[in-house]
């Protein structure tokens, strides 16, 4: 079927589904490009459905996780991406729907642990290119029903050795988001790649760094303070 609709191999060496637990597995799957290379890959993925799910008369998933993940997205001269021929096309738009608000859904643990990112341009002038490692996700109790901020990490590194580290609370039905943002020796060399030809000026090297306080609140559009600086 991967073959036939988007024209890639897909390959998995296990797909594993337990009808008792009602949780999927996968482990060491790739989806590649059209000629072969590298575009996903993942060494192993868990979704655990829980029982509770019968009774609470919500979503409730135990485990969504993702472990060593693999991306390498590509924008191609024209302004199309290496994913785009896998994107449908628009069809003609059902009459709107009456809103029911947001489907209710926990998970009480997600993580993602990704071993690359990689994002190279061919749509500028010279091809430029950029990727964050080692990154790793994790939110407890990640919920559309909970009112009560719920903890998660995101921590990762640059290309060249900089440091991402974001913790905090979020909340989804309250619409709010509260924590620390940590960047440590964030090379811009990278950053500038991509903005050249906006810019009157070269960058051969530099560095930033920065920590702050914020709370984010996107109930009635978005507001945000930062504090701490």
């Amino acid at each position: 079927l991967v073959k036939k609709y988007l024209g890639r191999e897909f390959h998995s060496e296990v797909i594993w589904f337990n009808p008792f637990t009602l949780s999927l597995e996968l482990r060491r799957t790739e989806l590649p490009e059209r000629d072969g290379t590298p575009f996903v890959t993942l060494d192993g993925a868990t979704v655990d459905l829980s029982l509770e799910s019968l009774w609470s008369g919500a979503i409730v998933f135990d485990e969504v996780s993702i472990r060593q993940l693999y991306v390498h997205m590509i924008e191609q001269p024209d302004g199309n991406f290496n994913f785009s021929d896998m994107i449908p096309p628009a069809g003609p738009q059902p009459p709107a729907a009456e809103s029911t608000g947001i489907p209710a859904i926990t998970v009480n643990l997600l993580k993602i642990d990704a071993q690359q990112l990689v994002y190279t341009s061919h749509a500028r002038e010279k091809p430029s290119s950029t990727n964050l490692s080692n990154i790793a996700i994790t939110v407890e109790g990640l919920s559309t029903v909970t009112e009560e901020g719920r903890p998660y990490t995101l921590d990762a590194t640059g290309e060249n050795g900089g440091k991402l580290h974001w913790k905090g609370d979020v909340s989804i039905p309250r619409a709010y988001s509260e924590g620390t943002l940590t960047l440590t020796n964030i090379q811009l060399n990278p950053l500038w790649q991509f903005a050249r030809h906006q810019l009157a000026f070269e960058l051969p090297r530099g560095s930033a760094s920065f920590a702050v306080r914020y709370r984010a609140d996107w109930s009635k559009g978005l507001d945000y303070w930062i504090t701490q600086g």
